[in-house]
């Protein structure tokens, strides 16, 4: 059985050409799906992680041989902005507009305003309930304000009162920020939200986990092609295709 640094060092060199040209190499990809290439070149980053130290600066061949597999990733990834597009759907105007958006904002913030007046009140309940009523430190000019502060002189009576008020002032608050949950949560912009970033989630699911065609592999007019090409030249292999470097 393969020790697990074997078996590491196995996957870490998967993405690397053992001879041929470079669309040989790309050709020998089909049937592969993206999720697949992806996952080899994780493998590969951490098999160069132990080697050099997370952050360490890859030498000689390694360092080629990553640079290889990072434009590679860049050149088979390279319509996974088509299927989640770096301006969502429910960023537009029109969207926002339809789905009623600016009440959504307004909840929002609200909750936002009610979650810092919810601390206050928390840790005003929480002194309160171990006896003190206020944030005075002891104060020698003005020791009146202290002894109101931690509740000397209080009866037990006013104290128990007090402590209802605060712990019925958190509720209220917690009880606002429950009900504007509710608007948010169940709000049209989110609920156009959350099925627009499933539709998002499913495009690119099932981009990375359809097989590759040739035609795919080696289009050399894609996008990031020359700078495939160019470093496969790095690790001393040739291409059928010729470009300006």
């Amino acid at each position: 059985m393969k020790t697990f640094n074997v078996y590491l060092e196995d996957r870490s060199t998967a993405l690397i050409p053992k001879g041929g040209t470079l669309e040989d190499f790309l050709r020998s990809l089909e049937g592969k799906t993206i999720k697949q290439i992806l996952d080899d070149s994780s493998y590969m980053n951490l098999y160069m992680g132990n080697k050099y130290g997370v952050g360490g600066a890859r030498e000689g061949r390694d360092k080629d041989a990553t640079d290889f597999v990072n434009k590679l990733v860049r050149f088979v990834n390279r319509d996974v902005g088509q299927k989640r597009p770096k301006e969502r759907e429910y960023e537009t105007e029109q969207f926002k507009e339809e789905h009623d958006y600016d009440t959504y904002r307004i909840a929002r913030s609200q909750k936002a305003r009610l979650g810092f007046d919810r601390i206050k009140a928390r840790r005003e309940l929480e002194k309160a309930e171990q006896g003190i009523f206020g944030d005075l430190e002891p104060d020698d000019d003005d020791p009146e304000a202290y002894r109101a502060a931690r509740g000397i002189g209080m009866s037990e009576e006013d104290r128990e009162k007090r402590v209802s008020e605060l712990r019925s002032n958190f509720e209220d608050i917690q009880d606002k920020i429950d009900e504007l949950d509710e608007v948010v949560n169940n709000h049209p912009y989110v609920r156009g939200m959350r099925m627009i970033e499933k539709e998002y989630d499913k495009a690119v699911h099932d981009y990375h986990n359809t097989p590759l065609t040739a035609e795919y592999l080696t289009d050399s007019s894609a996008e990031r092609y020359d700078e495939l090409v160019a470093a496969f030249a790095k690790l001393g292999g040739d291409s059928e295709t010729v470009i300006d470097v």
